[in-house]
């Protein structure tokens, strides 16, 4: 551990323990969890987007009357970063309040991710093991973790947490009996455990050792216990082969608790880290939430007694008893398989054990439980069953009905009632009794549009439940509930969820009073503006989409522009953020107001200030393509625009200035922040031809003199392939050799460009021949020069023959045979972000039968064995093409004399005048 001055001035509680120590205290094990932003976004939809882009429009947070105060805090927080600016900091910030999630409600809310080797959950080390933080990134979370519920392959603690009952089969035990069991479950039990084989669970006496590893013991209890073993433990503690100490948590949302957070140097086994005591600290004082850890679980406490959250783990169990499991593997199958089986697969089992002699009540009783389970309930898929199971099904269902009803259980079908809600288009026809309908499926159907967050959700409830009834025989006073809610509700529905077509329409053609409630809509309704084009359902294809064009009618813009600035007159409501597409998109002008307001907010909200650039270019980039009249603010945008752009002009200057040197790095050559910054990409665009060649003509000598510029990395060569494509840059012989040869093993990002030379191009190859180079010959493969060489060239068609990888070898037969059958295969053409395609038919003449033969003669003598084995189908759909081609000539040209075709093999080389070498 690195005692920096920053991690002294923290004071971390962490640094009182010896993270390469187990720490077991009063009963919490202290785990660390390494991610990083870049990880976290292959997870998270919102994170990836911020990565992608420079802002991110989230969507607001769903609001409750039961909101407690920590709800409160935690969902203004949300909301407060929901229109944001992408920095590395706000990105952790991100990753580390999505891992953490609601520290108000639970003890730490993390919600576990898809991990599911060990089982679905939280995956954190006991011991802080840096090794892995290649793999999983440079930001560790310190978690303590209730482990009274886990499994634990290690005697010593094993001892400690669970006592006497140490054994693994001991503490399965424990653990299964916390439920009352009869004896012939805990028997069943018992056998299961017995068939999953008791050899395989053989304990590690320390924890502190890694060796011999434990995680076989995991795996026998998956085979074990399938799906099921978080229903019997909350966890399991091992050692692993890959990541060492492991402990994963199946219910992270109450057993993790955060109490810190490291950053690594690096990402090596040796890198320093320093520890912090709040989010605040470790993203350097700008976090929203400015709390430390042990405050946030103080009111996480305060918000939840412990036995309130023991009650909610134990609902968020599966069933499961040993002596049901044949019924509950049953369910399982069915849950697994889904789709339109779902319904039609219970309805048989649910009969079968019906009408089975011999079947007890208590079998039944499991059915319902079953039935009734989450998961099962989202397995249903209602809308893709059949009208004869779905009948069967609502009979079930009603008699479960009554049954919980004559319990005082109806609480537990709260789930299945609220499908049915859901579903009642498709159930359209079949008949429930009054006391299922009003007694049970209203009253949950009305808490829907109480909710704001649930607007969608209610109007699909009341078009289905309309439907329902128009095409079902109902009750009248079912049938009066339904108006009801539409008469309460329906105009709300239709301002709150309805399309901005819609809106627009009612706002012409309503009252005052009407108008009112849609300039009063919430300001995250603007991020669904029609004025940009969006995919929309196909209303005539289901499944399809098509994409809509409104922001093309002048009539559209200027309805809309009339509601946004009766908001703007009433509430000053923010634009900026929510508009910015359309800034982009709209084809006739904004209001004057709209723009207004939007320069307003960028000169004085800070949520603009990070992207200042960007957003400022947008509104210019519209202001000058509708010509708006020259108002203090606009003056006040061009002015600061052209700041903006004196700037822009100042860091080009200072690159190639610093190219000129011939002293510094490649950093100021970085596509992305070229290229993904508007204001820099159009500044970079609008120089002249001659200006981007001097560029490239500076980058090739820095290639010559300048050792940082050896080889080229990635990011530049995109750079110098936009140029040469967007600007059609003129490269000679040896300044293309130059540059591929500081590209080194990335060179395909410059055999795209349109005028290589063909020794270049040759030369290239073949090194991406010699060296095996996947990458490059696959590329290739798609690449429009690659073609026109093969076609030209002898000696890249036999490289190509000779030398290429099976998967290179075999994508190129197969896209010849594609031309050959007249299936035309595309290739790209341009390099960069300009790439264009080309049909391989423009490359190589399909009636050129001398070219044709020579090719398959060459692969016929010269390919390898192995590699003609592994492509025999292709090779001998190939010929057969090839003789058909040539049969059709002999028949179309029947003076020709057809004695040259016995000049296949090396005399055949010289018939074919056509190559250039």
């Amino acid at each position: 551990m690195n005692n920096s001055i920053r991690w002294l001035l923290t004071e971390s509680k962490i640094s009182n323990l010896n993270p390469s120590k187990v720490n077991f205290i009063n009963g919490k094990l202290i785990c660390y969890h390494l991610t990083s932003h870049e990880k976290w976004a292959s997870y998270n939809h919102r994170v990836k987007e911020k990565l992608k882009k420079s802002t991110f429009e989230g969507e607001k947070q769903e609001r409750s009357a039961d909101d407690d105060r920590g709800i409160r805090i935690l969902k203004n927080l949300k909301d407060n970063n929901r229109v944001s600016v992408t920095n590395t900091y706000d990105i952790e910030e991100e990753v580390i309040m999505d891992m953490i999630d609601d520290p108000y409600t639970d003890t730490s809310g993390f919600i576990a991710g898809q991990g599911d080797f060990h089982g679905k959950g939280l995956y954190s080390c006991y011991k802080f093991n840096p090794k892995i933080a290649r793999t999983y990134g440079d930001i560790c979370l310190v978690f303590e973790i209730d482990i009274s519920n886990f499994i634990i392959t290690f005697k010593d603690l094993a001892q400690q947490v669970h006592g006497e009952n140490w054994t693994i089969k001991d503490q399965l035990i424990k653990l299964y009996k916390r439920k009352a069991r009869t004896q012939d479950s805990l028997d069943s039990f018992l056998k299961l455990i017995d068939d999953a084989g008791t050899s395989k669970l053989k304990q590690s006496n320390s924890i502190e050792n890694l060796k011999p590893t434990t995680s076989g013991v995991s795996h026998a209890l998956m085979d074990c216990f399938d799906e099921l073993m978080s229903s019997v433990y909350d966890g399991i503690i091992f050692s692993g082969g890959n990541d060492g100490p492991v402990c994963a948590s199946f219910y992270p949302k109450y057993d993790a608790r955060i109490i810190g957070l490291g950053r690594l140097s690096a990402r090596r086994a040796s890198a320093d880290v320093d520890w912090y005591d709040s989010l605040n600290d470790f993203i350097g004082g700008t976090a929203r939430n400015k709390l430390d850890f042990e405050t946030m679980n103080d009111i996480a406490d305060s918000n939840k007694s412990l036995e309130e959250k023991i009650e909610m783990k134990e609902n968020e169990r599966d069933y499961f008893d040993a002596t049901h499991m044949i019924i509950i593997n049953q369910f399982k199958h069915i849950e697994r398989r889904g789709g339109s089986e779902a319904v039609s697969q219970l309805v048989k089992a649910y009969e079968e054990a019906k009408n089975t002699e011999g079947t007890s009540l208590d079998s039944l009783s499991i059915f319902h439980t079953l039935i009734l389970n989450r998961n099962f309930v989202k397995a249903w898929r209602i809308e893709d069953s059949s009208m004869d199971a779905l009948k069967k099904f609502v009979n079930i269902l009603e008699s479960m009905m009554r049954l919980y009803k004559s319990n005082n259980q109806l609480e537990k079908m709260s789930d299945a009632f609220k499908e049915i809600a859901l579903s009642f288009k498709t159930l359209a026809g079949i008949a429930f009794s009054d006391e299922f309908l009003i007694e049970c499926v209203y009253p949950i159907a009305r808490g829907f549009f109480k909710e704001e967050h649930s607007f969608h959700l209610a109007k699909k409830i009341l078009d289905g439940a309309k439907y329902y009834i128009s095409n079902t025989k109902t009750s009248r006073e079912f049938a009066n509930l339904i108006e009801g809610l539409e008469s309460e509700f329906g105009l709300d529905l239709k301002i709150r969820v309805g399309s901005w077509l819609e809106i627009i329409e009612l706002y012409k053609n309503s009252d005052q009073k009407v108008k009112d409630k849609i300039v009063n809509l919430p300001n995250d309704k603007l991020f669904d503006h029609p004025l940009c084009p969006r995919l929309t359902p196909d209303t005539d294809n289901k499944g399809a989409f098509v994409t809509s064009n409104h922001h093309v009618s002048k009539d559209i813009v200027d309805d809309f522009c009339n509601i946004v600035d009766a908001m703007i007159r009433k509430r000053n409501v923010e634009v900026l953020g929510q508009l910015q597409r359309a800034l982009e998109h709209s084809e006739h002008k904004l209001s004057d107001l709209i723009i207004e307001r939007a320069i307003e907010e960028l000169f004085t909200g800070r949520e603009y200030q990070a992207n200042e650039e960007i957003f400022a270019l947008k509104l210019i980039n519209h202001i000058e393509k509708f010509d708006y009249n020259d108002t203090v603010l606009i003056k006040k945008l061009k002015q600061r625009m052209d700041q903006i752009n004196h700037g822009i002009a100042r860091r080009f200057n200072e690159v190639i200035k610093r190219l000129k040197i011939g002293k510094y790095g490649q950093s100021a050559l970085n596509f992305n922040e070229i290229y993904h910054n508007a204001p820099v990409l159009k500044y970079f665009n609008s120089q002249p031809k001659e200006w981007h060649s001097n560029l490239i003509k500076l980058i090739i000598e820095n290639t010559r003199s300048n050792s940082k510029f050896a080889t080229l990395k990635k990011l530049t060569l995109a750079t110098i392939s936009y140029i040469v494509d967007a600007k059609d840059v003129m490269l000679n012989q040896q300044e293309q050799k130059e540059l591929i040869n500081a590209a080194g093993e990335n060179a395909y990002y410059l055999l795209e460009y349109k005028h290589i030379d063909a020794n270049v191009f040759l030369s290239a190859m073949n090194e991406a021949f010699q060296s095996k180079d996947k990458h490059a010959q696959n590329s290739a493969a798609f690449s429009k020069n690659f073609y026109k060489f093969l076609y030209q060239d002898k000696k890249l068609l036999e490289l190509f023959v000779t030398h290429s990888i099976n998967s290179f070898f075999t994508t190129v037969l197969l896209h010849i045979i594609k031309v050959l059958k007249g299936d035309d295969q595309v290739v790209n053409v341009g390099t960069g972000l300009s790439i264009k395609n080309e049909n391989l038919s423009n490359i190589i003449d399909v009636n050129d039968n001398e070219w044709f033969n020579y090719f398959l003669e060459e692969v016929r003598v010269k390919t390898n064995s192995g590699k003609k084995k592994r492509a025999v189908k292709h090779f001998k759909e190939l010929e057969s093409l090839i003789d058909i081609k040539n049969v059709n000539l002999d028949i179309d040209e029947p003076e020709l004399d057809s004695s040259y075709r016995k000049t296949f093999g090396n005399s055949l080389k010289k018939a074919f005048n056509f190559f250039n070498k």
